[in-house]
């Protein structure tokens, strides 16, 4: 049996969605409008990134989407994700 591939396109890519580790609550935020990455969890305040170079990461994600976002029809190569296996989840309000 042939094994599924999903891929997405960098342009259909509309929201990144953050889900807390402790309680599960997701923040979703549009690629476009995705100003700063949240310092902890709106919701249980019980996981906060006090780590600088996690936020940092977070941050470079950020910058790195809008970027690529923003060039995309200049690329000369088409930007994919490719995921294992998609699973059915409620989907963040952006």
């Amino acid at each position: 049996m042939a094994k599924k591939r999903y891929s997405i396109d960098l342009k259909d890519v509309r929201a990144v969605i953050l889900e807390c580790a402790k309680c599960g609550a997701t923040m979703g935020f549009s690629t476009s409008q995705w100003n700063s990455a949240p310092l902890g969890c709106s919701n249980c305040r019980g996981v906060e990134s006090r780590d600088a170079t996690a936020h940092q990461m977070y941050d470079s994600l950020r910058v790195s989407l809008a970027d690529l976002t923003r060039v995309y029809t200049k690329l000369p190569f088409r930007v994919r994700f490719e995921f294992n296996g998609l699973e059915e989840t409620e989907q963040a309000e952006v």
